[in-house]
């Protein structure tokens, strides 16, 4: 067996330990016996620390204090989910610094529910979520072409005449339909940037969001809809990034800052969401932690 084989083995085994460690959560938190919970959201700590740690070459280090706390049935208290994200660690992740700038909500999310080769990093190239079917057709059809046709395709801001040009498939070459259908696509090359960066914790924290169960399972959202308003506020993010303008980096932290508020929203109503069926005041919880969920979407797709 090639080196290549038993990498590929090896990273299939560990997105399914993280998806048994991230169902151990789940499992924990719906328990309806506190103690169970709490031995299997250990049990869900080890396994991200111990073994996925060592899959992924990470050094763990033991924390100075008292052992760091674990997310178990009683996730969430009373200062809210974004309160406590700074010290509960999610799905593959440390304890995260409350003062840190990259968001801890959004990172919670994104540790739980996106896989390490689901995120910004490993694609291509991002699509328009405005093409007419014609286009999309076309450029999926450039995606799994044969050769990296991307790979001398225009950059964002490079002047390109036949932009906007109908796409013919039998008399154009790969390259004059990636030319025609510039400004469709946002390459990776496009977001090779310190704004390039903070596009794709965007890109990531629009997909965890509209990943998480809250969303998915609890019939809060129309989920056509949500799904257009949030690749529309992603896709402006990443054009920010790939267009380089004078204000881009202000923009982007504006973005980052607006999805963060719906982030630490979405966290508090999923932890809600999980422990709904532990009596009343979880469901009054839940009831809360909804509407607050649902004026941040209204804030954030305005």
């Amino acid at each position: 067996m090639t080196e290549l084989n038993i990498e590929t083995r090896v990273e299939h085994l560990t997105r399914g330990l993280r998806r048994l460690a991230s169902e151990l959560l789940q499992v924990a938190a719906e328990h309806p016996d506190a103690a169970r919970g709490r031995e299997l959201s250990g049990a869900a700590r080890v396994l991200t620390e111990g073994v996925l740690g060592r899959l992924d070459c990470a050094v763990v280090n033991a924390p100075a204090g008292p052992d760091p706390e674990v997310w178990d049935t009683v996730a969430g208290a009373a200062g809210g989910a974004a309160a406590r994200v700074s010290t509960v660690g999610a799905v593959g992740s440390a304890p995260v610094d409350r003062a840190g700038p990259s968001g801890t909500a959004r990172e919670q999310l994104v540790e739980l529910y996106l896989g390490k080769y689901e995120r910004w990093t490993e694609k291509p190239f991002f699509r328009s979520p405005h093409l007419s079917e014609r286009q999309e057709v076309a450029l999926l059809r450039l995606k799994w072409a044969d050769g990296n046709v991307f790979a001398t395709a225009p950059l964002w801001n490079d002047v390109v005449p036949q932009r906007g040009k109908r796409v013919r498939r039998l008399l154009h070459t790969k390259a004059e339909r990636a030319r025609r259908l510039h400004h469709c696509y946002v390459l990776d090359r496009d977001l090779d940037s310190p704004e390039g960066e903070l596009a794709g914790q965007v890109a990531d924290g629009c997909r965890a969001i509209q990943s998480s169960r809250v969303l998915r399972d609890g019939g809060f959202v129309e989920p056509y809809a949500f799904d257009r308003q949030m690749d529309g506020f992603r896709w402006r993010a990443l054009v920010t990034a790939a267009g380089r303008g004078e204000h881009a980096r202000t923009d982007l932290l504006a973005h980052l800052d607006r999805l963060e508020a719906l982030a630490a929203a979405v966290l508090e109503a999923d932890v809600a969401f999980r422990e709904r069926n532990n009596g009343p005041a979880a469901h009054a919880k839940l009831t809360a932690a909804s509407q607050a969920m649902t004026a941040a979407i209204q804030v954030l797709t305005a």
